[in-house]
């Protein structure tokens, strides 16, 4: 999670819309996960994840999925298979730092 990249989405969409957008993220992601796990649903599962991942803000998240997506596309589906399972602990990992930046310039 990069500060600069909340900081330009809040300067956006301001404090109560992106925290709205923010939950709705936490609370969609884990269907979006869950389209995965099948190669019928997988590739509208990781295009999901990867726009929402960047609307709020989350480019490493984003572009780590931009990566797995583009390996799908070339036929590794072995190697795509090994790089799902870093998703959901960066989305959680994004959301916990988010939600401590957040907290630190509330106070600020």
């Amino acid at each position: 999670m990069r500060p600069e990249l909340i900081a330009q989405r809040l300067a956006l969409l301001g404090r109560e819309d992106y925290l709205q957008l923010l939950s709705n993220f936490e609370r969609d992601y884990p269907k979006y996960m869950a389209e995965l796990s099948t190669s019928q649903t997988l590739r509208n599962g990781l295009h999901s994840l990867k726009g929402m991942s960047y609307a709020a803000g989350f480019e490493e998240v984003g572009n780590k999925i931009a990566d797995i997506e583009h390996m799908l596309h070339n036929g590794a589906s072995v190697t795509v298979r090994i790089h799902l399972k870093s998703i959901a602990p960066a989305i959680e990992d994004a959301l916990h730092q988010t939600k401590v930046y957040l907290a630190k310039i509330a106070n600020e």
